[in-house]
């Protein structure tokens, strides 16, 4: 798999079809669309995924995998390919420009997996893609049980895998494998390679029952495989002898033509054949368990679905026996353990549920999720750090649609709200997104103002600001303070409550906030500093996010408008702050800050290593606003000591960065104002045609790579052994156990924190002396120590 293509692991292989796989890819040639239709578990996505591993070598910009299964609204589709193709959507152009301007001139192949029932969006998106002169090179793999009839595009027919008839021995549908036996169908190929992996060896005198039982199956992938999975506990002849009451409609079928509602009952009866074989308990968890529209722990299963009829001691034994079963896939990642149901299986479990069960799960569902959002602004180490909220990006959504589909929509803003708070969208690069549940939780609010409301609007605003749109944020800004002031009395709440509380106090902190980072952002005006200094005051009440956002922000409004001794004391108070949380953003954008404060009122030279050290820790996260600020910051260093043709190509690399990830952070006074004080005394320095040559040069080295070798140019001449007052004294602890050769389980048990913070920590001491290896670090507190004994 290359770096510029996502897809999973092919796991169990991939078997027959390969007229199938000729057909579609010589229509690949000649058409930019192909769309595989058929009916659900009729393979589809797997033969897109094979058809991607098979041409990726023709595509050197890459195969991505956009899976569109668990999304529910149409106009999410744009976002979710955005996602998927890492375009981050953070300025205020439409996201499908954004897209076009990214895939112009790529060859890439995109494939759109589940697109049937997201028409409305799926269809539009496929004719910009496609007329948009820029995307010649294109190809589109899209699956779908409905036709998605875009003009220009060729549609494909899944057919079920090939069958034999268990009377003949000289079928012509036969094929000759003889890695698995002479005369095996498709078919039966697939039943006897997925009955090994379950431990199972079909025994030569059952090969006919076998035989019927894939005519049975009517060569279905996914009925042949649920079925492989039941013989641990059941013979073939045992399930065979059950074709009449589990697959009833199945037996019934010869063929299969068109997407129809016939092959939807089919595989509805191939799922029934295995929920026949579950247990009650088993069958009350499957329903139950389709509430979750993506990957879920066991913990939040036992919460959400267990009670009186289904105990939740019993859930993790029940999930095990389901994952046994083939009902429910499992995978573990990060020590933990991580379920899911297929969507067409969740989607069966749902059919189980009457409707007012369901409702009530989705209630606890909600609850569940809102309750772990909270746990993380309480307990978070600050803006980014999401460990908790790793991959339930499907629920949250989940979430927020329930609730505004139920009417609820100051539940929706006040979950919005909190993602905001944790950097949560930032860090997804979905800023649009989450500006889009505020418009569609609004729609519903009633015209009261509530507290909830008036904070989303002001998140909205700093949202705009991020995005680099401070026009708009500025009328929105207006608006928020015309709403807090109709907020009614009953609106207020303890003034020391809960972090998480959102009532007058809250609206009063958020405001204060906001108003200081539009008078920075938008008008560069030095009377942020005290407004920010306010609101860092204010914002200690419990959430580390909103405690050291706001000092951030202070502290960039000193450095950057402030007098040495204001920004001297900011970046050191910024720098203490940010050591205490140890958030994976905190002590990378502590560096930004005495970065900027070194480069207007100290060394020049020091300033362009906190820079340089800050983007290398900043970038490998997907980071776009620290790596801009660190480069245009190592642009203004770099001009300070006279570099001005690293300066101007810095200044190239500076604006190629905003415009791949999607950021005007131009538009905003400060930043503007720093890149005019490096751009003027180097163009002053160099003659014209010099200095558009490094800025071009600069500019074309936008890859991560190239600029971290532009930055590591930049940076002072000094041995990267001398680095001591880079490293925290937490690093520094941590790097002198690494040279008592310990390891991170050690260094975890003895300062008391987790490995994973361990290892990412030694990987910013890496970062920082450019070292590769731990022996590195072990070799270079060696010599320090020697130094110190000289």
């Amino acid at each position: 798999m290359t770096a510029t293509s996502n897809l999973p692991e092919d796991l169990t292989g991939f078997i027959g079809r390969e007229n199938t796989l000729r057909q579609a890819t010589d229509w690949l040639r000649d058409k930019r669309l192909l769309t595989l239709l058929g009916g659900a578990g009729i393979g589809k996505t797997r033969l897109a995924l094979k058809l991607g591993r098979d041409l990726e070598p023709s595509f050197p910009d890459g195969v991505r995998l956009v899976e569109l299964a668990s999304l529910r609204e149409s106009d999410l589709v744009t976002g979710a390919v955005a996602a998927a193709l890492g375009v981050r959507d953070t300025t205020s152009a439409p996201t499908v420009a954004t897209l076009l301007e990214h895939l112009a001139g790529r060859r890439i192949l995109l494939i759109l997996d589940n697109c049937g029932h997201l028409l409305a969006g799926v269809r539009p998106l496929l004719l910009e893609l496609l007329l948009h002169p820029g995307t010649g090179a294109m190809r589109i793999v899209a699956t779908s049980r409905v036709r998605l009839n875009v003009p220009g595009g060729k549609e494909l027919e899944v057919p079920s895998l090939s069958l034999a008839d268990p009377a003949r021995t000289d079928d012509p549908a036969r094929t000759d494998d003889s890695s698995q036996g002479p005369g095996m169908s498709e078919s039966l190929r697939l039943l006897v390679d997925r009955a090994g992996e379950v431990g199972v060896e079909i025994p030569a005198e059952d090969m006919p029952d076998a035989t019927e039982l894939c005519v049975v199956l009517d060569g279905i992938p996914l009925a042949i495989e649920l079925a492989a999975a039941r013989l641990p506990s059941m013979s073939v002849s045992e399930i065979l002898a059950q074709r009449d009451h589990l697959l009833e409609l199945l037996s019934s079928l010869t063929a299969f033509a068109g997407v129809t509602g016939g092959q939807q009952e089919t595989l509805r009866e191939a799922i029934g054949g295995s929920y026949a074989g579950c247990g009650d308990a088993e069958r009350l968890l499957l329903g139950r368990l389709s509430v979750f529209p993506g990957r879920f722990d066991s913990a939040a299963a036992e919460h959400v679905v267990a009670d009186d009829a289904l105990p939740a001691e019993a859930v993790p034994d029940l999930l095990s026996s389901l994952e046994r079963q083939s009902i429910l896939k499992a995978e573990t990642e990060r020590r933990r353990r991580l379920f899911h149901l297929l969507e067409i299986i969740r989607q069966f479990g749902a059919e189980l549920l009457d409707p007012a069960e369901a409702a009530a799960l989705r209630a606890r569902h909600a609850e569940y999720y809102h309750a772990l959002v909270i746990r993380a602004v309480l307990y978070s180490r600050g803006p980014g750090d999401l460990d908790q909220l790793a991959d339930l990006e499907p629920q949250l959504r989940g979430v927020l649609g329930h609730y505004v589909a139920t009417a609820q929509p100051v539940r929706a803003l006040e979950l919005n709200i909190h993602l905001v708070r944790l950097g949560y969208w930032f860090s997804l690069g979905l800023l649009g997104e989450s500006e889009d549940w505020t418009r569609r939780a609004l729609a519903i609010h009633p015209a009261t103002p509530s507290p909830a409301k008036v904070i989303a609007m002001s998140y909205d605003v700093w949202i705009g600001l991020c995005r680099g749109n401070p026009t708009a944020a500025g009328e929105l800004l207006r608006r928020c303070h015309a709403a807090a002031a109709l907020l009614p009395e009953d609106a207020d709440g303890d003034a020391a409550g809960h972090a998480a509380t959102l009532d007058r106090h809250a609206v009063a902190r958020v405001l204060g906030y906001v108003d200081g980072a539009y008078a920075l952002m938008a008008e560069g005006s030095s009377a942020s500093i005290a407004m920010l200094r306010r609101a860092r005051d204010t914002h200690d009440v419990g959430c580390p996010s909103d405690r050291w956002l706001a000092t951030l922000l202070w502290a960039l409004a000193s450095v950057l408008l402030g007098s040495k001794t204001v920004a001297s004391a900011a970046a050191q108070e910024c720098a203490q702050v940010s050591e205490a949380l140890q958030g994976s953003w905190s002590m990378p954008w502590a560096r930004v800050v005495q970065g900027w404060a070194e480069v207007r009122h100290g060394d020049a030279a020091r300033a362009a290593e906190l820079f340089g050290v800050g983007f290398a820790e900043m970038a490998p996260a997907g980071d776009i606003w620290g790596p801009a600020w660190c480069l245009v910051g190592l642009a203004c260093a770099n001009a300070r000591r006279g570099r001005h043709e690293a300066a101007a190509g810095l200044l190239g690399a500076t604006d190629r960065l905003q415009q791949r990830g999607g950021v005007t952070l131009s538009a905003l006074a400060p930043f503007e104002q720093a890149r005019r004080s490096a751009e003027e005394p180097t163009r002053k320095a160099l003659r014209e045609n010099r200095f558009d040559a490094c800025y071009v040069e600069g500019r074309d080295q936008w890859r991560r790579e190239d600029i971290l070798a532009t930055a590591k140019r930049a940076r002072s001449g000094g041995d990267r052994s001398e680095g001591h007052d880079l490293l925290t004294p937490t690093q520094h602890r941590i790097a002198e156990l690494v040279a008592q050769s310990k390891t991170s389980g050690q260094i975890a048990a003895e300062l008391n924190i987790s490995r994973y913070t361990v290892d990412t920590q030694v990987k910013n001491i890496m970062h920082k002396l450019e070292f590769h290896r731990r022996s590195e670090i072990m070799n270079w507190v060696i010599r320090r120590e020697q130094q110190q004994r000289d």
